[in-house]
């Protein structure tokens, strides 16, 4: 029997958004203050305090920077793969 396939992880895996760091906190951002997303869920999903993603987000961070960008990147992709429409000639 075939192992259970989880779609938001084969979409995780195949690097959905190919943004760059600067591009997806700018991403973020526009989502943040449209209201779709807030700090706390970004938060719970990155392990990241909500003051810590709030200075990364503003590009002020100073700590790690290459795993709190990878951390963002995961955080983006997973909301893309949950709300993004797939075009196929079902949804058509």
């Amino acid at each position: 029997m075939p192992p259970e396939v989880n779609r938001l992880t084969l979409i995780e895996q195949a690097q959905i958004s190919t943004d760059k760091p600067g591009e997806v906190r700018e991403h973020l951002k526009g989502l943040i203050a449209s209201g779709e997303i807030n700090l706390r869920e970004i938060a719970k999903f990155t392990g990241f305090s909500t003051s810590t993603l709030s200075t990364a987000i503003n590009d002020k961070y100073e700590g790690d920077v290459e795993k709190l960008e990878d951390a963002l990147a995961r955080f983006y992709r997973n909301w893309l793969a949950r709300n993004a429409i797939v075009d196929t000639s079902v949804i058509r």
